[in-house]
């Protein structure tokens, strides 16, 4: 018996890119997207790194921890201070923290991530 299964086909996924993403740190960190809203059946996952020195240029894969998920129709900005405070505590101030977001379908199907840094003040 053969059964005739298509395969999922891919659809165009929202990607990122240095225009669409900034981190702000004022009182809080903030995620700022384009699009905004999230488009339907897409979330904006963020991770980030505990704080690094300034010397930091690169840090590895393995340093980024999971943060959040931002929904569908969420709009710009996002405060995810809470979220990173539950993962990582306070940032001393001078330190660099790196964030990286990618959009994701509902399918699992992920965008290319984005990468920023902040030097927190």
């Amino acid at each position: 018996m053969s059964r005739d299964r298509a395969a999922p086909r891919r659809r165009a996924i929202t990607t990122t890119t240095a225009d669409d993403i900034t981190f702000s740190r004022a009182a809080d960190v903030n995620v700022v997207f384009d699009p905004s809203p999230i488009p339907a059946d897409t979330y904006l996952n963020v991770y980030a790194t505990a704080p690094l020195s300034n010397g930091v240029t690169r840090p590895p894969k393995s340093a980024y921890r999971y943060l959040c998920s931002r929904f569908p129709a969420a709009t710009s900005p996002q405060d995810i201070s809470y979220f990173y405070q539950r993962v990582f505590g306070g940032i001393p101030p001078g330190t660099k923290v790196f964030f990286k977001t990618q959009y994701q379908t509902i399918n699992g199907f992920v965008g290319s991530p984005y990468e920023d840094k902040a030097v927190m003040s």
